[in-house]
């Protein structure tokens, strides 16, 4: 349906978007398209109104208003406004209808509701009135139509019709393009202006017009015409009207059509018709010419009627009344009539077998006979069936000399040029000419009897509608079209058809067609002609304004009709007056004026009438060169053009001779220059030589006293190569100067500049600088730079001075960060072995808050450190395998208390692009996530945080990860989203700022993303959140581990989601269908329920549903409890996610028979397994209880899809074999032997080890610990990296060399200890042969957990722990 082209397709698209019922009809009111809102109102679907009209849809229409004012639109183009019956046929709604035309040039309607109806809002059905419609009647919904004059803006922007709206007073609120382009201004220049502003010519005019239309309300139309700034003057229909709208503001809405295509085809309309009318007439005239006497007999022969025209063929001197003579009678009259003699045999004969034709009702042949006067007639006669006989008679003589003359027609018909066909009533081809056949390229004796479908399948139905229209109605066709003809051929024709009805109402359709090809192709070549006539004017105009003299051309009437910028420049005419439209005379005159006399001082007058009287008597071309007194020197050059018009140029010489002049003193200066720089080489402090094909061409006297050579070596026609030995025999090129010299030539060769330094005579640095000049000279310029060298050995000094202090700062930065963790480890941990004492509220209160400002000042501690290590560029990352979707989760578990703690939905998305582990620093990165994470967190007070992942692949094995974290919170300012980055930069530094912070954490996170070669971008909205986006390239390690086929029994379970949240959803949604369930998501209890209901209904089992614990209105227990109590749901299967600890209500999912819940962000990994648990032991009808075990709670601070490193007892009964416990020596003096130098600290280390029940011994400095490691054999050792005497790292080397030299295979687990928080700390803690590391402050858990890992048993209950590495 759609070939209106490009445009038709954008209105198409534009109608899809409204929300209001729309429509496109073609010329002949057939649909193109329909919108949504449109078949909806009619309760119909979009494609049952494709080609079809109203009539064929609907039937008979009761109201022909509609049907009326669409037909106005398409043959005048006037916008109208109609109203239409709703479905039921008692409502009416407006109807808004304009007219555009396609890309090839066809006339589509467009047609819009001008109000929503209520039908279109999609509401729900409810029982309609019977007396008012038996179809149901719609309830609608509120529904925003906030933007529907959006997108009636957006559509009249589109329109091809020139549109425009003018406010009360006149200025132009709106204009679309159509309407900028046709009066060739710009919409800027148009919009808020009046019509005097606008069109100062007819402004006046418009204004009066319009006045009518805005005071009184008038609607105009009016047939004009609108002169283009080009001077092309455009035939148009203006149309204006005044709107009101509900606050009751008087707008002026206007349109523009452009009627000139229509003024031709309404040309060539009355051309066909009048061709067509004149067809007709003909075919009337022929069927009135036919006359026929008639005769009637009755059953004995006697006449009863003869009628007039009878009694004329007759030709009887007198009239006769033949009534109620006998046929034998009338025979005999008209044979004596006639002329020839009465025989009565031969009139007995005559009757005899007229007689016998009467009476055979088979008998079709017709007799002839001639009149008196020649005429010839036909008598044909018939029985009727009441016994009479109608005898006719017709005047053939005329039909008989237009016999010979029809053979004539047909013959000139068949050989017409132009194509042409008839077809019966039943529409097929009964005749066709030679032009028609030429025209389809085969014989038409294979297409007679054919109708149109049948020829032309591809048009077949609107051929026949057409057809069977013209059949029945009688109305003539024209039509431009594309008929398609054998072997693929396409013609642009015209078709004529009209209808003709014999006497005996036969219809027969005729048609002619008009093969327009060539016209179309010669109306593409005239208008490419013509754009490249405009294209060559215009390359020719663009010539002369950039031409570099200047030009002006005069018409008949000496007025300058164009004149280049360069004539402007020579003439010095001012910027603000135009030489277009200027006289010769007042061209003349400025200049004139300006001190550009006539040659000879001529009086102006007198010099300008000679000047003209020249121009006048001009043939060919003249030239005159003229100078003023000024200095300006012109080369004027006139030439007469054949159209009596002039083209004159202007050549300023005047640049051209001062320039003559100074290229003559610029050559006196070069000489004068050549000698000085001829006694300036001598003189200057570098040396210099010029070489040419290795011979001196010039050198001054430095380079030989800089060189130590003498003068004569350095002689012009010296070759170089003799100083070169000289130089290199007295060592200046070290102990190898041939590799020097080839080095040099190789480069002389090969035209490229090269530098060398090197020491002469052991007393001067030389630089050398050799460049090639191109032209087979080499000059080199050598330098002393025995200073500068000595500078450079100055500044390697410095450097190294500079080396030195940034390792100081790091020491330093290293002792601070002992200095402030080693007090740091005895508050926090005194603090958490106090609060684990008897305390009453308030003393927990203060533990509480010492124990988290001790934590706050550790991260500010860290967070300076790592800026301090990224700002000098001292940190390092790591480059180990890792799961980056792994690390975001476990980041996002970590945090998923805090999240819990504000209500905020903290939500993991991994996107399926990230299919590989990469290669990078796991501990950096998962620092940047937290940071990022954490900001996120602390300023959302409400709504969610989601972080996202995804991988694109880039060249090699490498991918580029994009992490975004999204936020609802309180959003960054313009204004500091700029140095957001910054080091100590907030967004909120007034002393009232809610959020604490150093201001470090984001300008660490660049600094990281930096490191990693990626970067970070934020897109804030204060009030609205803020998204952080990162970008890091990695390299890919191998494939991510891919989870295990979905068993037999679980693929395609089927999984209802029930989640308030939108986001939550969405992503549930993509893991289910990723892992191969087919899974639905709903937003509430309610909604689940009616699944549930429709489900059962049809028969269709849901295996498992996932609830959302925190639900507005109905929480995820009021859901479950409400499925519960449906017996037909008893069964299902129910998993929960929720973000608070629900350990505590264990007997609640217990009772409601809940299989599992986690704690959200759930992991994937965890979550699928989890599904499939739940979904097999449904299908396999595992007893309740089956399953409660293995999917417990879990907390947001476990790894359950990680091996358990938590101790276990061990029992008889487990098939799993304990590792082997190292036995406690029967002469071991202690369990743990500590080495601390801080008080405070050992204070805290024997408070942790009094709650288990581990000897302990603590000792002061290294040398002790060794001692003490020799006589108590301990079975571990914590030790201290700073202590006095031996450090750490010394004591762990003797004790390791020690067990070395016994031999006995002796391995104490060693712990280091350390308030440096540097990585480089951990490596030089294993380095010294430490198994462990422990960074201060060491809180009791960190201890423990160590201590029951090294020693390989539990501390509380003493049970062996499984798979510790001891």
């Amino acid at each position: 349906m759609n070939t209106g082209g490009d445009l038709l397709n954008i209105v198409c698209e534009k109608i899809a978007e409204l929300e209001v019922p729309a429509f496109i009809k073609d010329s002949e009111l057939r649909y193109m398209a329909v919108n949504d809102a449109y078949a909806a109102f009619f309760r119909e679907r979009p494609d049952a109104f494709a080609g079809k009209t109203d009539r064929e849809l609907f039937g008979p229409l009761e109201d022909c208003a509609r049907d009326d004012r669409e037909r106005q639109v398409v043959v005048f183009g006037d916008e109208q406004t109609t109203s239409i019956f709703g479905p039921c046929g008692h409502e009416r709604y407006p109807l808004r209808l304009e007219r555009f035309f396609g890309d090839d040039d066809a006339i589509y309607v467009f047609g819009m509701f001008e109000e929503a109806p209520p039908a279109t809002s999609r509401p729900e059905v409810v029982e309609a009135d019977p007396s008012r419609c038996e179809q149901p009647v719609i309830v609608p919904e509120p529904m925003a139509l906030c933007c529907t004059d959006e997108l009636f803006q957006a559509t009249l922007e589109d329109l091809p019709v020139a549109t425009y709206v003018r406010d009360a007073d006149h200025r132009m609120v709106f204009v679309n393009s159509a309407f900028a382009e046709m009066v060739g201004l710009a919409k800027e220049r148009l919009i808020g202006r009046t019509e005097r502003e606008c069109f100062p010519d007819r402004g006046d005019e418009y204004y009066a017009e319009n006045s009518r239309t805005l005071e009184e309300g008038v609607a105009t139309e009016q047939e004009d015409f609108f002169l283009r700034p080009d001077g092309t003057v455009v035939p148009v229909i203006s149309r204006t009207s005044r709107i009101e709208t509900a606050s009751g503001d008087h707008y002026m809405v206007g349109s523009i059509s452009d009627v000139s295509l229509l003024k031709i085809r309404e040309a060539q309309l009355v051309e066909a018709q009048g061709e067509a009318e004149g067809l007709h007439r003909h075919v009337e005239s022929l069927l009135k010419s036919m006359p026929v006497g008639m005769l009637i007999l009755g059953a004995d022969l006697l006449i009863e009627y003869a009628n007039d025209e009878f009694y004329d063929m007759l030709e009887a001197n007198e009239r006769v009344d033949l009534t109620g003579w006998h046929y034998r009678d009338f025979l005999t009259y008209s044979r004596r009539h006639g002329g020839s003699g009465v025989d009565e045999q031969d009139v007995e004969t005559i009757l005899s077998q007229r007689l016998s034709q009467f009476n055979n009702p088979d008998y079709t042949m017709t007799s002839r006979a001639e009149s008196r006067s020649g005429r010839l007639l036909a008598i044909r006669s018939k029985r009727l069936d009441s016994g009479k006989i109608l005898i006719t008679y017709s005047d053939i003589t005329d039909l008989h000399q237009r016999e010979q003359e029809s053979v004539l027609y047909r013959t000139a018909i068949e050989q017409l040029p132009v194509p042409v066909f008839i077809r019966d009533g039943e529409r097929r081809l009964i005749f066709a000419n030679a032009a028609y056949e030429d025209l389809q390229g085969e014989n038409c004796e294979q297409f007679y009897g054919l109708r149109e479908d049948e020829m032309f399948p591809d048009m077949g139905d609107q051929l026949r509608q057409d057809n069977l229209h013209i059949l029945e109605t009688g109305e003539p066709l024209e039509r431009s079209q594309e008929l398609p003809m054998a072997k693929g051929r396409v013609h642009s024709v015209i078709t004529r058809l009209n209808r003709i009805v014999t006497p005996g109402q036969q219809r027969y359709l005729v048609g002619s067609i008009t093969d327009v090809s060539v016209l179309k192709a010669r109306e593409r070549e005239l208008m490419e002609a013509q754009t490249q006539a405009q294209k060559l004017y215009a390359d020719l105009e663009n010539i002369l304004r950039v031409m570099p003299v200047g030009v002006i051309i005069l018409n008949e009437d000496l007025v300058i009709e164009f004149a280049n910028p360069k004539t402007r420049e020579i003439w010095e005419w001012p910027v603000e007056r135009s030489l277009e439209g200027a006289t010769f005379g007042d061209y003349a005159r400025t200049n004139h004026d300006r001190g550009w006399v006539w040659e000879g001082g001529k009086d102006f007058d007198v010099g300008l009438d000679e000047r003209i009287t020249e121009l006048r008597a001009l043939e060919g071309t003249m030239q005159r060169e003229l100078v003023y007194p000024d200095g300006k020197q012109v080369l004027i050059t006139t030439t007469s053009l054949v159209d009596h018009k002039f083209l004159i140029t202007y050549s300023d010489f005047t640049e051209l001779r001062r320039q003559e002049r100074e290229i003559s003193e610029a050559r006196e200066q070069l000489e004068r220059i050549g000698q000085f720089m001829q006694d300036a080489t001598r003189v200057m402090s570098q040396g210099l030589v010029v070489i040419e094909d290795g011979v001196i061409v010039q050198s001054n006297e430095s380079l030989a006293r800089m060189l130590a050579v003498p003068q004569a070596m350095l002689a012009p026609g010296q070759s170089w190569h003799a100083c070169f030995a000289y130089c290199a025999k007295r060592g200046d090129f070290g102990a190898d100067p041939m590799t020097v010299l080839e080095d040099w030539q190789e480069k002389v060769h090969s035209m490229t500049g090269f530098s060398a330094t090197f020491l002469c005579n052991e007393q001067t640095w030389v630089q050398m600088e050799a460049t090639a000049s191109g032209h087979g000279h080499w000059m080199v310029v050598c330098t002393d730079v025995t200073d500068l060298k000595r500078r450079q050995e100055e500044l390697t000094v410095l450097l190294a001075r500079s080396e030195a202090a940034d390792q100081a700062k790091s020491e330093f930065l290293a002792n601070m960060s002992h200095e402030i963790r080693t007090p740091m480890n005895g508050v926090l941990g005194m603090a958490e072995l106090l609060a684990k004492s008897a305390l009453d509220t308030r003393q927990k209160t203060f533990v509480d808050i010492i124990v988290k400002s001790g934590n706050a000042l550790l991260t500010i501690i860290n967070d300076i450190l790592d800026f301090s290590k990224i700002d000098a560029g001292q940190l390092k990352l790591r480059n180990v395998s890792f799961d980056p979707v792994e690390a975001i989760e476990d980041v996002a578990t970590l945090l998923s208390t805090s999240a819990a703690d504000k209500d905020i939905e903290l939500i993991v998305r991994a996107d399926a692009s990230v299919r590989h582990m990469v290669s990078g620093d796991p501990g950096r990165f998962r620092q940047i996530v937290t940071n990022l994470l954490g900001n996120a967190i602390k300023f959302t007070e409400k709504g969610h945080v989601l972080v996202e992942l995804s991988g694109t692949p880039l060249d090699g094995p490498q991918v580029m990860l994009t992490m975004r974290v999204e936020d609802t919170g309180i959003g960054i300012p313009d204004d500091k989203r700029i140095s957001i980055f910054d080091k100590f930069s907030q967004v909120d530094t007034s002393s009232t700022r809610r959020h604490e912070g150093t201001g470090l954490g984001l300008a660490i996170t660049a600094g990281l993303v930096n490191l990693f070669g990626g970067h970070i971008d934020v897109d804030s909205r204060v009030g609205e959140g803020s998204v952080f986006t990162v970008r890091m390239p990695f390299a890919v390690a191998n494939e991510r581990q891919k989870p295990q086929p979905l068993p037999v029994n679980v693929e395609g379970a089927r999984i209802l989601v029930i989640d308030d949240n939108d986001i939550n959803r969405r992503i549930l949604t993509e893991q289910l269908a990723l892992w191969g369930f087919d899974g639905v998501a709903v937003d509430s209890g309610h909604e689940a329920m009616a699944v549930l209901d429709e489900a059962h209904r049809l028969g269709v089992s849901i295996d498992a549903l996932i609830i959302d614990y925190q639900m507005p209105v109905m929480n995820g227990i009021d859901v479950a409890r409400m499925i519960r109590a449906d017996h037909r749901f008893e069964a299902i299967a129910m998993i929960f996610l929720t973000s608070m600890d629900m350990v505590g209500d264990e007997r609640i999912f217990e009772k409601l028979n809940v299989q599992a819940h986690l704690m959200k962000p759930a992991r994937a990994n965890l979550l699928r397994s989890t599904i499939v648990e739940v979904v097999r032991a449904v299908r396999l009808g595992w007893p309740r209880g089956a399953i409660g075990k293995p999917l417990r709670v879990v907390s947001a601070n476990s790894h359950p899809e990680q091996p358990s490193t938590r101790a276990v007892p061990a029992t008889s009964g487990s098939a799993l074999a304990a590792p082997p416990v190292r036995p406690t020596s029967a002469s071991s003096g202690c369990d743990v032997l500590i080495a601390e130098d801080n008080e405070v600290n050992q204070i805290v280390f024997r408070q942790i080890l009094q709650s288990t029940n581990l000897t302990q011994h603590i000792v002061e400095n290294g040398r002790e610990a060794v001692e003490a490691w020799r006589a108590l054999q301990p079975r571990l050792i914590i030790m201290d990296i700073s202590m006095p005497i031996l450090n750490g790292h010394q004591a762990a080397r003797t004790i390791r060399e020690a067990e070395k030299a016994e031999g006995e295979g002796r391995h104490v687990p060693i712990i280091g200890v350390t308030a440096h928080a540097l990585d480089s700390d951990r490596e030089a803690c294993l380095a010294a042969g430490m198994d462990d590391y422990l960074s201060k402050p060491v809180s009791p858990e960190q201890l423990e957990e160590k201590i029951e890992r090294w020693l390989g048993r539990s501390l509380r209950d003493g049970s062996v722990f499984f798979g510790c590495d001891i």
